[in-house]
């Protein structure tokens, strides 16, 4: 039995493509994240703690920059929303990813971010 991990320790910014008028790119979300991935063992299965379509809440500090609507950044932490998809899952295929769940949240407006198991939790 082969069971591959790794762990990776990530502060970053996603930027956007700057404008010719922009000095600095803007920050679309910045979070530092400690990943622990484990893959392998009897079933070679990625264990998902949750499935598409749960509820689910915001329990750590995200800040994001890319919600349509509000001009400056939003603070997650608090919000609930949906998950609409499972990254690590393509085409029958496991991928590693360090933010494998796509959440949707509807307020302020509608609107999507990619978020690590540790950021959210079960309603």
């Amino acid at each position: 039995h082969h069971i591959a991990c790794s762990a990776i320790m990530l502060t970053s910014c996603r930027s956007a493509a700057g404008s010719a008028r922009q000095a600095a790119p803007k920050c679309h979300s910045a979070r530092s994240v400690m990943s622990v991935r484990c893959f392998g063992g009897d079933s070679g299965n990625a264990h998902s703690a949750f499935e598409i379509g749960a509820k689910v809440k915001v329990i750590k500090s995200v800040k994001v920059f890319h919600v349509p609507k509000v001009s400056a950044e939003l603070e997650l932490e608090g919000l609930d929303g949906v998950i609409t998809k499972n990254v690590v899952h393509y085409k029958g295929k496991l991928l590693s990813s360090n933010l494998p769940y796509v959440v949707q949240f509807l307020a302020p407006a509608k609107f999507n971010v990619h978020m690590a198991e540790d950021e959210i939790a079960a309603l």
